[in-house]
């Protein structure tokens, strides 16, 4: 048994099985006739099995594309995420350079950025009680805030070192002479 899969988009239906089937039929039990009155064309077994190449050439064609149309979409999928990334940074590359807003970008086919346009007072005021409702519900401070909270001192502290019997006398680092200002 054979391990093979049938790819039902590969498989030959319509003209193309007609194609095949007709092609396949001349070339394993010609016909004992030496011309053939086809519409109102003449032809010969040699020319009429060509004529059904040609047909089914053009098939293989477009089955031929069809798999390099593949392999491209393949290739473009795999590399999509190191093109948009590459991109990305080409674009803050000639921001950085040109200027976020220089019209010149577009020469490059990047997009200048446009200015934010200014919040209206009833939009100011819904962000900034957007902000608060944010900031109560996740707890979040403000460095004043949280520079306001602090532990109590400790009413006092018990330190317990491990001495060794002898401790060897370090001696002090020599110091500079103090500086003068003239």
């Amino acid at each position: 048994m054979s391990n093979t899969t049938t790819n039902n988009k590969a498989a030959a239906k319509g003209m193309e099985l007609d194609v095949q089937l007709a092609l396949k039929g001349l070339t394993t039990s010609p016909p004992q006739q030496a011309n053939f009155t086809i519409g109102a064309s003449s032809y010969t077994l040699a020319d009429l099995t060509a004529k059904f190449q040609a047909m089914a050439g053009t098939f293989q064609n477009r089955h031929d594309l069809e798999q390099q149309l593949a392999n491209v979409r393949a290739l473009i999928k795999q590399n999509a995420q190191a093109n948009t990334r590459f991109m990305r940074d080409f674009r803050q590359c000639f921001r950085g350079m040109l200027g976020s807003q220089n019209q010149q970008l577009l020469t490059y086919g990047v997009k200048p950025l446009k200015e934010p346009r200014k919040l209206t007072a009833d939009e100011r005021t819904l962000a900034v009680a957007r902000g608060k409702a944010t900031r109560k519900k996740r707890g979040t401070l403000g460095s004043k805030q949280r520079a306001a909270i602090q532990a109590d001192p400790p009413a006092s502290v018990n330190v317990v070192r491990d001495v060794p019997a002898e401790t060897p006398e370090t001696p002090a680092p020599p110091q500079a002479p103090p500086a003068t200002n003239k």
